[in-house]
């Protein structure tokens, strides 16, 4: 690659490099303060005088951070999954079928994704501190069982404007009936539904 590749190449992706550092450096800081000691990390110097790989160890020793991750996961996998079980459904029945209460539904939906958090806080800390559940993570799995709002509105409006599968695809291999709102085509939707619904990470 000649000289004046190399700075047309830089030249179209100008922004896109720009971006990358912008975000990458953090990360880059981040893993370089890691090896430094305690000292060094509160003064400006951005490079390790001296690499200590131990912290690594040492972090483990002092926090149960594979227990960390254990919840993560299991939050993560079970909130996200009873999410999808419960708004993919909702956001069917309020895009393809007609039935008596359907606009008081919707409105109902839309008026708690306007819902403040802090609202329903103590009145939800109540009710599981009731339950025995407290110190759990059972009060932030199983509300996932009655779906989110925001995805059952975004899987709503997105399954409206699906009605059949890509005339590319062969006969034999579209589904038919009430089966069309699974079609790939509705994927992306409830991929980002998904992933933007995944809970934090959490600790015991």
């Amino acid at each position: 690659m000649t000289r004046r590749n190399v700075l047309l190449f830089v030249a179209r992706h100008a922004i896109a490099i720009a971006l990358s550092v912008m975000f990458l450096a953090p990360v880059v800081f981040l893993g370089l303060t890691s090896f430094m000691t305690s000292d060094q990390t509160l003064t400006s110097q951005l490079w390790p005088t001296s690499w200590h790989p131990e912290n690594y160890a040492e972090a483990f020793a002092k926090a149960p951070l594979l227990r960390y991750l254990l919840n993560t996961l299991l939050y993560a996998a079970l909130g996200t999954g009873f999410m999808l079980l419960a708004s993919v459904p909702a956001a069917y029945g309020l895009a393809k079928l007609r039935w008596r209460g359907r606009s008081v539904t919707m409105v109902a939906i839309v008026c708690m994704m306007m819902l403040p958090p802090q609202v329903t806080t103590v009145p939800l800390y109540l009710f599981w501190a009731d339950a025995g559940l407290t110190g759990s993570l059972w009060p932030l799995i199983l509300p996932m069982l009655a779906g989110d709002a925001f995805s059952i509105f975004l899987l709503r409006q997105f399954l409206g404007t699906t009605t059949t599968a890509p005339s590319s695809t062969p006969p034999r291999t579209r589904p038919t009936g009430p089966c069309r709102w699974a079609w790939p085509a509705s994927a992306p939707c409830i991929t980002w539904s998904g992933t933007s619904s995944a809970p934090p990470p959490c600790s015991p």
